[in-house]
C-alpha cells in the first residue's frame, strides 16, 4: 500500500534546497502505514560534524489518538509515541556506516535501561526480557557503508492489544518488543538523544519546538493544507451559540434601532465599539489553539491580542439591494481592501500588527446575506507588491501608496496600488457564510470586501486584531521555525526564504474612526443604563 507521510515542520542540517530534496514535505512509503506528520532535527557525531538529518513522523489521523490539550509538551510527545504508529527517517549528510548508527542505538538503549533499573521504573522481568530483542537489533545492521543522502526509514507499529510493538528497519529487518521499540523512538526527544546526540540549532529547546509543533493536533491536516493553498480556514463551533446570544442580547439597544422596523435601519453597515472583553482561550478555545498553530506558538503572539470584544460589525443591507434583481460580480464590489489602516501609518510585508484576519460569526450568515467576500488568489498579488516595496506603503482609502511618494496626486506615483483595479486580476472568490460560533481565520494579506446583504437578515461579526511581538520572519536560519502564515507568504512569493529588510521607520497611527467609536460607546452606555432601569427585552 502506498501511503503519504506529511511533514509538519521543516528543519535542516544542510542547505535548505538540499534538505528539501532529501526530506520532502510529503513522503510515500509502500507499507501499511497511515498518513503522518513530521518533526525534524539534526544529529552530530562526537567531533561536532553533522552526520544525520532526522525526521520524526507520527500518525495524527489515528482516530484512537486523543491527545489532551492540557498535557505538557513532554507528555504530549510520550503520548503520541506510545499510542500511534510513527516513522523515524534518518538521512546521512555525509557518508558513514551502519555500525556507527548501530552503536549509537545500542548506547542509547543501554543507558535508558540502566537509568530505569536505577530509579526502579523498569522491573527485573522487563530488564531480562529486553536482552534478546536488543541482541537482535544489534545483529540487523550490516558492516557496510551508509551512503550519504540515502534515507533509512524506521517504522514503529501502532499498539495492538495482546501483541508486542514492532520496530521495522527498512530493508534490514524487524524486532518485536514493546520497551525496545518505544524507547528507541522516545530517546530522540529526551535528554541528549542517541549518540550522536539530537541537537536543534538555536537557544530554543527541542521540547519547546515540539510543543509548538504539537499544537497542530487541534487542526485536521486538511485544514493546514487548505490554509497553505487558499489562505483561510473555518473553525466550526469555536464558541457556543449561547455565548453568541449572550453577547448580542443588547445589540438593538446599543444600535438605537428597532429590529422590527427596517425603516429605522438608516445605515448599511455599522462598526460598533467594544463594551466588554474576554480571553479568547476561554471564549473560543479551539479558535485560540488554531491561532497559535498558524502563528507558530503563543510565545510569538502579542498578549494584547489574546482577548476579543463585542465591537460588532453589523451589515443590515439596504432597501435597494433587497429589491435588486441583478447582483454585481464579486470583483465589482466597491469595498476591496487589505486590513492595515487601523494600526500603522506604513505597511510592510512583515508587519506584525495584523498577523491574522479573524472573523468570529455571531449570527446566521446565508449566501447573499452580507458575508465577507474574500479573494484567495489576491494574497499572491499583495505579497509580491509589498515585497517589492521595502520602504513600506501607506493605506490610502482602498489603495496603497509608497511611503516615499512625493507627488501631489498619489496616483502619479509608479508604485501606487488600487485594490479596486487589481482585484479584476483575481479569479477566486468566496463568500464567508456560517453559523453563530464559527470563526474564520485568514492570512493577513487576504483581499476582502463587505458584500451586499440582499436578504436583509442582520449579519453580525467582529474583526478582532491578532498581532505578533516581532515582525514576521521570512529568512529564518531553521525552516522549522517558520509559522504556517509565514510559509503561506513564502509560497505566495514562490521562494523558500526571502531576506526582507525595511528601509524606512515603522510608524503607528490612531485612525479617525477611533474617535467616532468613542462617541458611540458613550451613547450606547447611556441607552444600556436606561434598558436596565426599564427592563425591556431586545435580543437579536
Amino acid at each position: 500500500m502506498r501511503t503519504s507521510y506529511r511533514a509538519l515542520a521543516l528543519g535542516t542540517t544542510v542547505g535548505v534546497a538540499t534538505w528539501l530534496a532529501l526530506t520532502p514535505y510529503k513522503i510515500h512509503l509502500d507499507s501499511q502505514v497511515p498518513e503522518s506528520k513530521v518533526k525534524q532535527a539534526s544529529t552530530e557525531d562526537t567531533t561536532g560534524l553533522k552526520v544525520y538529518s532526522v525526521g520524526f513522523y507520527a500518525d495524527l489521523n489515528n482516530p484512537a489518538l486523543k491527545v489532551p490539550l492540557d498535557m505538557s509538551p513532554e507528555d504530549k510527545v510520550k503520548y503520541i509515541v506510545r499510542n500511534t504508529s510513527c516513522v523515524v527517517r534518518i538521512i546521512p549528510t555525509r557518508s558513514t556506516n551502519f555500525t556507527h548508527l548501530r552503536d549509537a542505538f545500542m548506547r542509547s538503549l543501554q543507558a535508558r535501561l540502566g537509568a530505569g533499573i536505577k530509579d526502579r521504573s523498569i522491573t527485573e522481568e522487563i530488564a531480562q526480557s529486553v536482552s534478546s530483542p536488543m541482541r537482535k537489533l544489534k545483529s540487523l545492521f550490516p558492516n557496510s557503508p551508509f551512503i550519504k543522502h540515502t534515507p533509512l526509514d524506521i517504522y514503529l507499529t501502532a499498539p495492538v492489544p495482546g501483541k508486542p510493538r514492532a520496530l521495522v528497519f527498512r530493508d534490514l529487518g524487524t524486532i518485536e518488543d514493546d520497551w525496545v521499540a518505544t524507547e528507541l523512538v522516545l530517546n530522540y526527544f529526551e535528554g541528549e538523544g542517541p549518540s550522536p546526540p539530537v541537537r536543534i540549532s538555536g537557544s530554543t529547546s527541542k521540547l519547546k519546538k515540539m510543543a509548538r509543533i504539537l499544537e497542530y493536533l487541534t487542526q485536521p491536516e486538511e485544514q493546514i493544507d487548505h490554509f497553505l493553498e487558499f489562505g483561510y480556514i473555518v473553525i466550526k463551533k469555536a464558541f457556543t451559540k449561547q455565548k453568541a446570544e449572550e453577547w448580542t442580547k443588547d445589540l438593538w439597544v446599543r444600535l438605537n434601532l428597532d429590529p422590527n422596523d427596517k425603516s429605522t435601519w438608516n445605515q448599511e453597515r455599522i462598526h460598533m465599539p467594544s463594551l466588554r472583553r474576554e480571553k479568547v482561550a476561554t471564549f473560543a478555545p479551539t479558535a485560540w489553539a488554531a491561532i497559535k498553530d498558524l502563528l507558530g506558538g503563543e510565545e510569538r503572539i502579542n498578549e494584547a491580542a489574546s482577548t476579543w470584544g463585542d465591537s460588532f460589525i453589523v451589515n443590515l443591507g439596504t432597501d435597494h439591494w433587497e429589491k435588486a434583481t441583478e447582483k454585481p460580480a464579486p470583483q465589482d464590489l466597491d469595498n476591496w481592501h487589505v486590513d492595515g489602516d487601523f494600526f500603522v501609518q506604513v505597511h510592510y510585508l512583515d508587519s506584525p500588527e495584523q498577523a491574522l484576519l479573524v472573523i468570529p460569526i455571531y449570527s446566521d450568515i446565508k449566501p447573499s446575506g452580507g458575508g465577507t467576500m474574500i479573494s484567495p488568489d489576491g494574497i499572491d498579488l499583495i505579497a509580491n507588491y509589498l515585497a517589492a516595496h521595502p520602504e513600506g506603503v501607506v493605506p490610502t482609502g482602498l489603495s496603497f501608496t509608497p511611503s516615499t511618494n512625493k507627488y501631489e496626486k498619489q496616483e502619479d506615483d509608479s508604485g501606487y496600488w488600487s485594490h479596486l483595479k487589481e482585484i479584476k486580476r483575481c479569479k477566486q472568490f468566496v463568500e464567508m457564510t456560517g453559523e453563530p460560533g464559527d470563526v474564520v481565520l485568514m492570512h493577513p494579506l487576504m483581499l476582502h470586501s463587505a458584500s451586499k446583504n440582499y436578504l436583509r437578515i442582520p449579519r453580525v461579526i467582529t474583526n478582532p486584531p491578532v498581532s505578533l511581538k516581532e515582525p514576521f520572519g521570512f529568512n529564518r536560519d531553521d525552516p522549522a521555525d517558520y509559522s504556517i502564515v509565514e510559509r503561506k507568504t513564502l509560497k505566495a512569493l514562490g521562494v523558500e526564504r526571502f531576506p526582507f529588510e525595511i528601509t524606512t521607520e515603522r510608524r503607528r497611527i490612531v485612525p479617525a474612526r477611533v474617535a467616532i467609536q468613542q462617541k458611540m460607546m458613550e451613547e450606547e452606555k447611556k441607552r444600556l443604563v436606561n434598558l436596565k432601569e426599564g427592563g425591556a427585552s431586545n435580543a437579536l
